[in-house]
């Protein structure tokens, strides 16, 4: 059975809805600009966000879909539909290439540090994904840079340093 995206959105909407305010009401550090509840509350407006979104694109497409099918029946022609709801081998090999990823920095990130992997991680999914590889090399260092210097420097948190530990 294939959920609509009515559903998943108002699911994920509701939960991160209750989920930032729970994080809101996490009680801050005296002295720290930010408290326990900043990170949270920034995932669960995020995901509210997420929501409404996949609620508006699930009403469109099925704004999109009745009038399709009204235009069909009208004609005297039957609507096919979009998708069977079996995974493809595409997408059950990107699910697969996304838990290889994480496996793959688990094991490798004490290694070589968290620079090289997540640059590493990063193309190979771009590449999976269909990005081409200019892009995705292009991209992968600049995210890679970025997530380094802002979880590392600025908040501070110890990431794997591997051979390049400067960043």
């Amino acid at each position: 059975m294939r959920l609509d995206d009515r559903v998943i959105g108002g699911v994920a909407a509701l939960g991160g809805g209750a989920y930032a305010a729970v994080a809101f009401g996490l009680p801050t550090l005296p002295g720290q600009p930010y408290g326990p509840g900043f990170f949270p509350s920034i995932i669960g407006v995020a995901m509210t966000l997420a929501g409404v979104g996949l609620l508006v694109r699930g009403f469109r497409a099925a704004g999109r879909t009745s009038a399709m099918a009204t235009a069909g029946a009208g004609a005297g022609g039957e609507s096919e539909e979009a998708g069977t709801g079996f995974p493809t081998i595409g997408g059950i090999a990107r699910y697969l290439a996304v838990l290889a990823a994480v496996i793959f920095y688990i094991l490798a990130s004490p290694h070589v540090g968290f620079v090289i992997a997540a640059f590493v991680i990063m193309v190979a999914l771009a590449l999976a994904f269909g990005e081409g590889v200019v892009r995705a090399v292009i991209v992968a260092l600049a995210v890679t840079i970025l997530l380094a210097v802002l979880f590392g420097h600025l908040l501070r948190v110890p990431l794997p340093p591997g051979p390049i530990g400067f960043l």
